[in-house]
């Protein structure tokens, strides 16, 4: 049995968090948490269920198989309006005050979440693609990220992007094999992240311009 996949739903915000604290490898509690898994989970719950923004469960879908989930992708499409993005009052409602106050005492950690290269404008953002433990070695990963790509062709998107941390080779690997490259674009350059971007050929047939800057 293959699993299906299916738009995410605000109950799968526990295995969310779980999937994306482990594909970050320790960032989501490091930005969202200020380093506090709790207080980590305490704002992606907000966030997950909240208005809209990059973390919300719209953006995510699942892959099941036998009503179990084995993995989950989030992605978007960039500068799509509230949906892709996350402002401050967002942050501070989510994560009130002490959250604020740790970026305060840390700006060099604040700049380093700032300057994150995501996804740009004409892009089609991977945020997170993730996979239980019992799921790897299956190609779940593979068949999510083949997923987020089929999407961006279907709304005309010609380049979809992720980021990689730059001690996971075998993500990258993956995404290489994928027909991902590195980013040229200098000023998408970050000490932690190496970002990739995949160019999508148009469907037989159409020409799609690209705003990408």
């Amino acid at each position: 049995m293959f699993p299906i996949i299916r738009p995410a739903a605000p109950q799968d915000e526990p295995f969310a968090f779980t999937m994306l604290s482990a594909a970050g490898h320790g960032m989501v509690a490091k930005y969202l948490g200020g380093g506090s898994e709790t207080r980590a989970r305490r704002v992606f719950r907000v966030l997950w269920s909240g208005q809209p923004n990059q973390f919300h469960w719209q953006n995510c879908c699942i892959a099941q198989e036998a009503g179990q989930p084995l993995g989950l992708l989030c992605s978007y499409p960039t500068h799509s309006g509230p949906q892709s993005g996350l402002n401050l009052p967002q942050l501070i409602r989510a994560g009130g005050w002490g959250l604020i106050g740790y970026y305060l005492r840390h700006p060099l950690l604040l700049r380093e979440a700032l300057t994150l290269p995501e996804g740009h404008r004409g892009e089609f953002y991977i945020a997170s693609v993730a996979t239980s433990a019992e799921a790897r070695g299956r190609g779940i990963g593979t068949t999510l990220i083949q997923h987020a790509m089929a999407t961006a062709r279907n709304l005309g998107i010609q380049v979809v992007s992720l980021v990689v941390a730059r001690d996971n080779p075998r993500a990258r690997d993956l995404y290489t094999r994928l027909g991902f490259i590195e980013d040229p674009c200098p000023q998408h350059r970050h000490p932690l992240v190496t970002k990739m971007i995949a160019p999508l050929a148009p469907p037989a047939g159409e020409g799609v311009p690209s705003d990408r800057t």
